[in-house]
């Protein structure tokens, strides 16, 4: 075989390996090129960023916000209680609703029995009664610890201490039960311990979860994190770190944000 042809054949195996050995920029600005001290110097940086403390501002705006939704769960629940709302008045005074409601032994039903105006069963064409869901039930057990999952999902969200979280959120149950509810309702023993212990729960389950997924480069799996935990959207959210799923995950300092 013709030397010529061989060499040619040699070099067009050779070519990926030659163009692999050439560098990217001439060799007088090689030294500029970023190198591992560089990537760990940005990575501080945006740590530093991500870990900026609460300020000082920030608490008792943070808490007027939260109390503020107190009165948006109870407007939410309002519509929905069985045994109706009022107001105050001389013969059920704000002071006599304080006395609060002890812990509910009866078995509450999902789907209750649709009255008329009148009292009457409503029946369809077969003459049988008509079910719908029970509004009570969903208020008590859905809506409100639904609403105070959220707080501690928004307090998590700007990465606030643990035990100060936890703190909050019970300051807020016992002002919605003595400040919030007697407005409409008698106030619950009940729902003074349960809204606040499924609340932290939750919100620090889902908002561990949202972390955690907002460090994988999956943009689906951002999408699901910010559903989990809408507050980490703000602009106001800070990076911290994971609680147990620490162990999973390389990068916890730093969590990609999807951009659409």
């Amino acid at each position: 075989m013709n030397r010529k042809i061989i060499f040619f054949i040699i070099s067009i195996f050779l070519l990926p390996v030659w163009l692999c050995a050439v560098p990217a920029l001439p060799f007088s600005q090689i030294r500029n090129t970023p190198d591992m001290r560089d990537l760990n110097t940005n990575s501080n940086l945006i740590s530093e960023k991500g870990y900026k403390p609460i300020m000082a501002w920030e608490y008792p705006v943070d808490f007027l916000i939260l109390y503020s939704g107190l009165w948006l769960t109870a407007g939410i629940t309002a519509p929905m209680w069985d045994t109706g709302v009022s107001l105050p008045s001389a013969n059920n005074t704000f002071a006599d609703r304080l006395m609060m409601e002890p812990f509910n032994t009866r078995k509450e039903n999902v789907f209750s029995v649709w009255y008329n105006s009148k009292g009457e069963k409503i029946r369809d064409f077969n003459d049988d009664a008509i079910y719908v869901p029970n509004g009570s039930f969903y208020a008590k057990n859905v809506i409100e610890p639904l609403m105070f999952t959220y707080m501690a999902l928004y307090l998590r969200s700007k990465n606030y201490n643990i035990a100060l979280m936890i703190g909050e959120i019970f300051t807020l149950s016992i002002l919605y039960e003595f400040t919030v509810r007697p407005v409409f309702k008698v106030s619950s023993f009940e729902q003074l311990l349960k809204n606040p212990a499924v609340g932290i729960l939750a919100g620090i389950l889902f908002d561990e979860i949202a972390t955690y997924l907002l460090t994988t480069p999956n943009v689906g799996l951002h999408v699901l994190a910010y559903i989990l935990n809408p507050f980490k959207a703000l602009p106001t959210s800070r990076i911290h770190g994971l609680i147990f799923l620490q162990p999973y995950t390389a990068a916890v300092t730093i969590a990609a944000r999807a951009e659409f």
